[in-house]
């Protein structure tokens, strides 16, 4: 069976978030830009949602935060 990063961030999306909320975590997405960085977003969105106690608009606003900040930085192609 094929794994996905995505299947790894949400195994471990509770630490994820936490290092990203409060121990200043980066991430670095790199690969395809038409599926892989689009379903790495969602998935970090959804966590965000749950483990960071954010709404859904918080939690677009705090991604993109993150990019201006360059905490969440994209490598991708199509």
């Amino acid at each position: 069976a094929k794994v996905y990063v995505t299947n790894y961030i949400k195994k471990n999306a509770e630490t994820i978030i936490h290092n990203i909320l409060h121990n200043g975590a980066y991430v670095y997405v790199c690969g395809d830009g038409n599926n892989m960085a689009k379903d790495v977003n969602q998935v970090l969105l959804d966590s965000l949602i749950l483990y960071g106690n954010m709404s859904n608009n918080d939690a677009l606003e705090f991604i993109q935060t993150l990019k201006a900040k360059r905490r969440y930085c994209l490598d991708i192609w199509s």
